[in-house]
């Protein structure tokens, strides 16, 4: 199968988007929790308080781990001496949730680096926090590899506690996907790309993985774009995107990436 493209197939495309959303959702549910009030609900806090609640302290990854994509991740983690000294590589994981994803991602890096986990929920922030501290323990005595610095914050989307251009990563695995279920779903998503696009760092790239379709998935970026590029006229954003497991016989992931330039810069 060739690797896929942005083509305006209209509202069959739309159609065929949905119905892999929902049945999607529905096997990824299944496994998450027999009371279905969580699918409508995945805007409160309230709704994954408790679902977390519910993990018993264990990692969870809704759809891919990260080993199923170290090789398009990894294009976008500096190499060896690209960071000048003294500088520190930055990434974000937005909707951290209790994955391990980006804590396995911020652990190949191979400079001076720190990642910040984030989250709306603090039931989730705590635990995955717990989970680091009692892996780092297990495998390191007790402290952190030399120059790797990982932190935990509560936090919404659309109003993160960072300053312009703190980021050179961004990674969101599912995160954009609940959103959008949400009352006001789309505007709340276009708020929370416009404030991942504030965060980053000229050159700073925002990694969305997702199994909606580019047709669908695509017009959301843009319209985010747009509305942060209008308002910062001295940035540009480009948009891309790959196949994750385009010969799987299974449902069809894709990473989408926003990279941001400062032409100030």
């Amino acid at each position: 199968m060739a690797a896929p493209v942005a083509v305006n197939l209209g509202a069959k495309a739309r159609v065929f988007s949905s119905l892999n959303r929902t049945l999607h959702m529905s096997l990824v549910y299944r496994r998450m929790a027999t009371d279905r009030s969580i699918v409508n609900n995945m805007g409160d806090r309230s709704t994954w308080n408790s679902f977390y609640e519910d993990k018993e302290n264990k990692t969870f990854d809704w759809f891919i781990e990260f080993d199923d994509v170290y090789d398009l991740v990894n294009r976008y983690l500096p190499k060896p001496g690209s960071v000048r000294p003294g500088r520190t590589f930055s990434i974000l994981d937005l909707g951290c949730g209790t994955s391990n994803f980006s804590i396995q991602a911020h652990q190949k890096v191979q400079c001076e680096s720190r990642l910040w986990c984030v989250d709306f929920s603090e039931v989730a922030v705590s635990q995955l926090a717990a989970l680091c501290t009692e892996r780092i323990k297990a495998g390191a005595g007790g402290r952190s590899a030399p120059g790797r610095e990982t932190h935990f914050a509560v936090a919404d989307v659309n109003s993160l506690p960072f300053k312009d251009s703190f980021f050179d990563l961004a990674l969101d695995k599912g995160t954009l996907d609940a959103v959008l279920r949400a009352k006001e779903g789309t505007e709340v998503a276009i708020s929370g790309l416009c404030e991942a696009m504030r965060v980053l760092s000229p050159e700073g790239h925002f990694l969305h993985f997702s199994d909606e379709h580019p047709d669908v998935r695509l017009d959301l970026l843009e319209k985010a774009r747009n509305r942060y590029t209008h308002a910062n006229r001295h940035v540009r954003i480009s948009i891309g995107f790959k196949s994750v497991n385009e010969n799987s016989h299974s449902f069809e992931y894709f990473l989408y990436n926003m990279s941001k330039i400062d032409r100030k810069e």
